[in-house]
């Protein structure tokens, strides 16, 4: 039996965690940034992405600098210019004047320095996820405590120095592979439109669903956040993370499942209050769905491109800006 509980969607979630920082919002404790925060220690976040794509509805989110910005990792990229030149800032403020962030995800998921080389952590996953679903060990980090920055030196400055610009907030992630049964795998090949019904009524065993290809795992994404923006970061991150188990998915020929979000240090910035209150004040409506290409499934990395990504359905209140906490 899941012991995940996904009967409320990603957003109700979240928003129920909003809701208990805003209540406790007096209660102001000083942060990193000088801004003052209202914070929580361990909470946890699903969605099973076949019933929505957890973007939030409540305000409307930034799709395309989170697809920009995680097509980017997956590129292996550290430098901003790619980003800036269409129009994505999200990491201006932290960047060296050539636009260098130092080692930060795109170098730890796809070129882990290591004795002899290099460690690509994501086509390794991918390889294992293909010869060893089951595994336990599918897992990706971009927490390296020898390049982490100096608290006392500016992120530029760190990133100059070949550190990073600032620790990695999502930490790391684990992949789950679970084999699907007979019923769930017809479920799915109808719902998908790849078998017709009468085909189901006639032909119920598995062999029909072999020679068409269907599925025979899911794959669910676990990721641990050791740092989480309420208000700004949070709604990019996981909207972010369910896109790369979407991804990561299709690449293995497996059905993205559950998107598990762990907390250590969550946290609402004391100028976000007001904001935050607003989007409570809202009723949450219907999640999108997302459509990824074919060309995902076989694509190299750096030819991906946000026209690979559709999202269906978006119907979201305005959006509500706050500012950045540096």
């Amino acid at each position: 039996m899941p012991l995940i509980d996904t009967a409320q969607s990603y957003e109700n979630q979240y928003l129920n965690v909003l809701q208990h920082l805003s209540a406790n919002s007096d209660v102001v404790e000083p942060d990193r940034t000088g801004t003052g925060t209202t914070r929580l220690f361990g909470a946890q976040l699903a969605q099973d992405l076949r019933k929505g794509f957890p973007l939030l509805t409540t305000k409307k989110v930034f799709s395309r600098g989170i697809f920009e910005e995680l097509l980017w990792f997956l590129r292996g990229e550290t430098n901003i210019k790619s980003l800036v030149s269409k129009n994505v800032n999200i990491w201006n403020e932290w960047a060296t004047d050539d636009g260098e962030l130092g080692p930060v995800y795109g170098a730890m998921w796809r070129n882990w320095p290591c004795a002899d080389g290099t460690i690509d952590q994501i086509e390794s996953v991918i390889a294992e996820l293909r010869s060893n679903p089951e595994s336990r060990c599918l897992i990706v980090s971009a927490w390296n405590p020898g390049l982490l920055p100096d608290p006392t030196i500016a992120p530029h400055g760190n990133a100059a120095r070949g550190k990073q610009a600032l620790p990695p907030c999502h930490t790391l992630f684990q992949f789950f592979a679970q084999r699907m049964s007979q019923a769930e795998r017809w479920r799915w090949a109808l719902d998908a439109a790849i078998v017709s019904r009468d085909l189901y009524e006639s032909v119920p065993g598995e062999e029909v669903l072999d020679e068409l290809q269907v599925p025979t795992y899911f794959l669910d994404c676990q990721l641990y956040q050791r740092s989480g923006d309420w208000f700004l970061g949070v709604p990019f991150n996981c909207a972010s993370y369910s896109l790369l188990l979407a991804i990561i998915a299709k690449r293995v020929g497996m059905v993205a499942r559950n998107f598990i979000h762990t907390f250590g240090d969550l946290h609402l910035y004391s100028n976000h209050r007001d904001q935050a209150l607003l989007q409570l004040s809202r009723e949450v409506r219907k999640a999108p769905d997302i459509i990824l290409s074919e060309r995902v499934a076989t694509a190299d990395w750096q030819d991906l491109t946000t026209d690979d990504i559709i999202v269906t359905d978006y119907n979201p209140h305005p959006g509500i800006k706050a500012p950045v906490s540096t």
